[in-house]
C-alpha cells in the first residue's frame, strides 16, 4: 500500500483549522490546543489550495480566522464570507476589532460564525469554551446495558474509533435491535448518542423501562442527558449567539427547560437513593467544570427531601447561577472552576463578587423571561448568613432558601471534583463532611437551615 493511501485511510478527524497569519492569535490558540489535545492544522490566509489527499481539511469542526492588522472590515468580511462557503459544514470563530463588531451586528449574523473581540479572545474563556462545545461536546455517552434486545431504535448510536478519533454510526433510527447486535455493541469501546437526539433516546428509555429497581436508574441517566442537552442549548444562546432571539423562541427554550425541571423533580420523588446514579453520569469534557445539571440535581434533591424551598425553582435557577462566568476574567474563571472560591487573591475576589450580577445581566440582555422571585434567587446565591455576602450584603432572614440550597449544592459538587476524585472517599461521607464543616462555621449557612437539610444528605 502506498504512503498516500495510508495517509488517506488513517487520517484523523480534524477539530481545529487555523487560518491566520497573526502570531498572537496563533500562540493563544496553540495554548488551548495543547491543553485539550485538539487535532489541528495551520495555514496562512493564501495557502488554501489543498491537495486531494487532504480533503479532510474541507470539514473541520471549527475554523479560526482573524482580522489582520491594517485590514479593513469590509475586506475581512469578503474573505470570511468566502471561507464560510469553502467550509459549509464547519463552525467559525472570527477575531475582529471591537468597533467593527459593534458597528456591523447585522452583517455578522451568520449562525455559523462567532465574532470575538481581541479582549474576549485573549482574556475570557469564550474561545476554549466554544472549542469544547463544538469539538468535544456533541455526543453523550450511554451504557449499552441501557438498551433492550428486540426493541425499535429511535435514535442514532455511534462509536468513536480509537485509531483516528472519528465517529462511526453503528445504530440507526427505525431499526430493530437484535440480540446479536446488542452483544457486538457490548464489545465496543463505548456508545454515543448525539445531543440532538437525546430526547429520542430519553423517549426510548421511557417506552421500554418502568420506574422500579435498575430500570429507574436507566430512566435517571436518560433524563439527566436530556436535561443537560437543553441546558447546553440555552448556554449557547446566552453565551455565544450574537443576536437576541425572538420572544417566542426564547420563551420556548425557557418553557421547555422549566418543564424538564418539573419532570426531574417528579422523578426525584422516588424512594430510591439516586445520589450516586446522577453523580456518575458519564459526560463529555465540557462538563468537567461546567456543572449546572449536577448542581441543579443536588439542590433539588436536598430541597425535596428536606422540605426547604421550592425544588423545581432551585433546580431551574441552579442552571443559570454561573452563566456570567464567561464575561469575567479568564484567570479568575479557570481558578474558580477548578478549585472553588478558596485562596482567591484580591483581584480574583473582586471578579467573584461580580458573578451574581454578571449572571443576571447575561439573562436580562438575552431577554430570558424570569420572574422577580427567580431574579432575586439568582442574585442572592452568594449572600451569607453573617451578612457579609455579595453583591448586596443581604441579611440572613432575607436570603431565599433556594439560593442557599444552590450554594450548598455547589459545595457538594466541588467536593466531588476535588476531594472525592483525589481521595476516593464515599459520596455519602463527602456530603456529611461538607455539612459538618459548614455547621462548625455558620458563616455562609445558618444553623436552622443546616439542621433542616441534615437528613436529606443521607
Amino acid at each position: 500500500m502506498s504512503e498516500q493511501k495510508k495517509e488517506t485511510l488513517f487520517r484523523q478527524r480534524l477539530e481545529l483549522l487555523l487560518l491566520t497569519e497573526r502570531d498572537d492569535i496563533l500562540s493563544h490558540a496553540r495554548g488551548v490546543i495543547s491543553q485539550y489535545l485538539f487535532t489541528f492544522r495551520h495555514y496562512k490566509n493564501g495557502d488554501l489550495n489543498f491537495p486531494v489527499v487532504e480533503r479532510e481539511l474541507k470539514r473541520p469542526s471549527l475554523v479560526l480566522v482573524a482580522q489582520n492588522s491594517g485590514e479593513l472590515f469590509n475586506e475581512f468580511l469578503v474573505r470570511a464570507s468566502s471561507l464560510l462557503s469553502e467550509f459549509p459544514l464547519s463552525q467559525f470563530i472570527a477575531v475582529i476589532d471591537a468597533p467593527s463588531i459593534s458597528e456591523n451586528l447585522d452583517t455578522l449574523s451568520s449562525p455559523r460564525m462567532l465574532p470575538l473581540t481581541p479582549q474576549e479572545y485573549f482574556d475570557t474563556l469564550k474561545f476554549e469554551t466554544f472549542c469544547l462545545l463544538k469539538c468535544r461536546s456533541q455526543f453523550h455517552a450511554i451504557e449499552v446495558n441501557d438498551l433492550f434486545p428486540g426493541t425499535l431504535i429511535d435514535f442514532t448510536g455511534y462509536v468513536r474509533l480509537s485509531l483516528n478519533q472519528k465517529y462511526l454510526a453503528v445504530l440507526f433510527r427505525d431499526t430493530e435491535l437484535t440480540e446479536q447486535r446488542l452483544q457486538r455493541l457490548g464489545r465496543a469501546p463505548g456508545l454515543l448518542v448525539p445531543l440532538s437526539e437525546s430526547k429520542a433516546y430519553h423517549d426510548y428509555v421511557l417506552t421500554y423501562y418502568d420506574s422500579s429497581g435498575a430500570a429507574l436508574k436507566k430512566r435517571s441517566r436518560s433524563l439527566f442527558f436530556y436535561t443537560a442537552t437543553l441546558w447546553v442549548d440555552l448556554l449557547e444562546y446566552l453565551w455565544l449567539d450574537l443576536n437576541t432571539a425572538s420572544t417566542e423562541n426564547i420563551s420556548n427554550k425557557v418553557d421547555l427547560l422549566r418543564k424538564v425541571s418539573q419532570d426531574f423533580v417528579e422523578h426525584l420523588k422516588s424512594e430510591e437513593n439516586l445520589w450516586d446514579t446522577f453523580k456518575d453520569c458519564p459526560m463529555s469534557e465540557f462538563f468537567k467544570y461546567w456543572r449546572g445539571p449536577w448542581v441543579a440535581t443536588y439542590a433539588a434533591t436536598i430541597s425535596l427531601k428536606s422540605g426547604v424551598g421550592n425544588p423545581t425553582t432551585s433546580f431551574f435557577i441552579a442552571l443559570l447561577a454561573q452563566v456570567g462566568l464567561l464575561d469575567l476574567p479568564k484567570n479568575f474563571c479557570q481558578k474558580y472552576l477548578a478549585t472553588g472560591d478558596k485562596n482567591l487573591n484580591e483581584k480574583e475576589q473582586t471578579a467573584f463578587e461580580s458573578l451574581p450580577m454578571a449572571s443576571l445581566n447575561r439573562c436580562l440582555v438575552k431577554h430570558l423571561p424570569l420572574t422577580d422571585e427567580e431574579k432575586s434567587i439568582l442574585v442572592t446565591v452568594y449572600e451569607q448568613n453573617d451578612g457579609q455576602g455579595f453583591p448586596h450584603k443581604v441579611p440572613a432572614d432575607k436570603i431565599p432558601p433556594e439560593a442557599a440550597l444552590i450554594r450548598f449544592a455547589e459545595k457538594i459538587d466541588l467536593g466531588v471534583r476535588t476531594t472525592l476524585a483525589d481521595t476516593g472517599v464515599g459520596f455519602r461521607f463527602l456530603r456529611e463532611k461538607t455539612w459538618e464543616h459548614e455547621k462548625q462555621t455558620t458563616t455562609i449557612f445558618g444553623t436552622e437551615f443546616l439542621e433542616k437539610i441534615a437528613n436529606s444528605l443521607l
